[in-house]
């Protein structure tokens, strides 16, 4: 999110804004104060259409990486939850979990190989 005010510079200089515009533009966009961003010298609708779709496009790109990560913490957990549930509820537990569930001894009417 730090890289914001850069990225929209590089978007709205090329367009026109007056580089000793883009601090007050930046300040003003990410404030959401239209009547500030319209008050700068230089800006056009579409320095403002531009400014605005480097906002967004910075944010996404910003959280992109966390819903990855999240969701591959969501996944390691389902599965986790999945093993532990087949392991405690199944009576046979023993003979098909043994890496995955805690092993309590031998129980009735279950043979174990030897």
């Amino acid at each position: 999110m730090s890289h914001v005010g850069a990225n929209i510079a590089k978007a709205v200089i090329p367009l026109g804004l007056p580089p000793n515009s883009t601090g007050p533009f930046i300040g003003a966009l990410m404030a959401h104060d239209n009547a500030a961003v319209v008050q700068i010298p230089g800006v056009t609708p579409e320095i403002v259409l531009a400014g605005a779709q480097q906002v967004i496009i910075t944010f996404t790109s910003g959280f992109r990486s966390v819903w990855i990560a999240a969701s591959a913490f969501v996944g390691f957990a389902a599965i986790g939850k999945f093993s532990w549930s087949y392991c405690n509820g199944n009576s046979n537990a023993n003979l098909v979990c043994n890496s995955c569930c805690v092993y309590e001894g031998p129980q009735e009417g279950v043979q174990h190989a030897h």
